[in-house]
């Protein structure tokens, strides 16, 4: 579930995350957030293009430390080093994040309106009081976005006919078991290895399924219960969407030694892109079975709360949410995917072997740096609304802004487009999408599961 977010900004798989925009661009993906593109006339007869020679970095035989050791040492040998430390290294583009937008705005106005800060109390917002044009300006930045992540047809053949179906479910498997070995060689205890990888999410094909739908409305990716709402047993559902954003991001990077996936036209980079893509996604699904197998395997007397300690460890990302009683919960969404979006960003560097620049790249174009102006807007939100109004629960915020839209344009846009973002927006996932990890938080993650 790349996200519950940022289209772009879901289950606490939602999930790293955490974390793409405020909903919207947060998203996260991850419950990998994103926003659902459309593909024009994909041709379900097409094959997957036949391999011409690539030119691709040429690995180094050295290799940078990671935060929990030599990558040398943690990579699987049937996969490839990427390890490259001239590539180009563009600057990243911020996304967008048009809800994040909203309510930042709507907050100071209804704070400068008086309200009082009662959830029951419409926000004492007019039309009129938002700045002339701004709302229009939204809504067609919106509509930009969607048109931005709409898949060209010459990606078809990657994502989409039966031949890349196969080949993508296939992959998935083999990131599960890559994900598998990476936690033994970290040190991740039996116990909690023999959870998930025998019950919680077994490498078992029946358990794994990928969509290929560009439907705007299209499900997210997400690791959810196989049955019922019980999540001691998992299931995961990769989406195309997903697939092909990452595809983008992973190119814009320049990881690879390119920086626009629009001007390559060789298939092994192509597929090279989109193995990446699905591990990028995957391994912060897989992260969420991880949070799971964990809570079960520890909930045996003498042994650490997982469900305190795993989902409390924010990062120091903890805010108020109106009380104690609805504190907790908000904040365990946050440090659901704030674990799953940091984990997955180590787990992809070391697995792949990633130089110290790629690393930075990665994490500035793939991970968290295009979120930058979701984390200002989502973290300014919350002290405005916890400084201002300490009784309130933030959680409830976005749905009070769709309300006055609904109250300022009835049935009419920009009113109606703007509703459609704020509903991708949960305020405590968001939190885990727009904020990440240091590695030594992330080596305490492991340290606590090694017990």
């Amino acid at each position: 579930m790349f996200k519950k977010v940022f289209t772009c900004l879901a289950i606490v798989c939602l999930g790293v995350i955490v974390l793409a925009v405020l909903l919207v661009v947060v998203v996260m993906p991850f419950k990998v957030k994103s926003n659902t593109p459309t593909v024009a006339n994909a041709t379900a007869t097409q094959t997957e293009p036949t391999p011409i020679p690539a030119s691709k970095p040429t690995p180094a035989s050295t290799s940078p430390t990671s935060p929990s050791g030599s990558a040398a040492q943690l990579r699987e040998t049937n996969l490839p080093d990427l390890f490259n430390t001239s590539i180009p290294t563009p600057a990243v583009v911020p996304t967008q994040t048009v809800n994040l937008d909203l309510l930042l705005t709507t907050a100071k106005l209804a704070q400068a309106n008086g309200w009082n800060g009662d959830e029951k109390t419409a926000l004492p917002v007019a039309l009129s009081d938002y700045p002339s044009g701004y709302l229009d300006a939204l809504q067609a930045k919106a509509t930009d976005l969607s048109r931005k992540i709409t898949m060209p047809d010459s990606l078809a053949p990657y994502l989409t006919n039966s031949e890349s179906q196969s080949a993508i479910q296939t992959e998935m498997l083999q990131a599960r078991r890559e994900y598998s070995d990476y936690l033994t060689k970290v040190g991740v205890s039996s116990r909690i290895r023999n959870q998930l990888d025998n019950i919680t999410l077994p490498a078992d094909a029946s358990r794994y399924s990928y969509n290929p739908d560009f439907n705007p409305n299209a499900e997210l990716s997400v690791t959810g219960p196989l049955n019922g709402t019980d999540r001691t047993k998992l299931k995961y559902r990769l989406v195309a969407v997903d697939v092909y954003l990452q595809m983008k991001r992973l190119a814009a990077s320049g990881i690879l030694g390119v920086t626009d996936i629009s001007t390559i036209t060789d298939p092994t980079l192509l597929k090279e892109l989109r193995s990446l893509s699905i591990r990028v996604v995957s391994y912060h699904e897989f992260t969420h079975a991880l949070q799971s197998a964990a809570n079960v395997a520890n909930a045996e007397p003498g042994l650490d709360d997982a469900i305190v300690w795993m989902e409390d460890n924010t990062g120091g990302i903890k805010f108020k949410w109106g009380g104690d009683v609805t504190a907790g919960p908000h904040n365990r969404d946050i440090g659901t995917e704030l674990q799953a979006d940091s984990v997955s960003f180590t787990v992809f560097s070391d697995v792949y072997h990633l130089s110290s620049v790629q690393r930075a790249q990665g994490l500035a174009h793939v991970y968290h740096g295009y979120l930058e102006n979701g984390t200002r807007q989502y973290n300014e939100i919350m002290n405005l609304l916890e400084t201002s109004y300490p009784h309130f629960n933030a959680w409830a915020y976005p749905e009070m802004v769709s309300d006055v839209m609904y109250r300022l344009m009835p049935g009419k846009n920009p009113g109606l487009t703007l509703i459609k973002e704020l509903a991708k927006v949960d305020m405590g996932y968001f939190g885990g999408y727009l904020n990440f990890m240091s590695p030594a938080q992330v080596q305490q993650l492991w340290d606590f599961l090694k017990k």
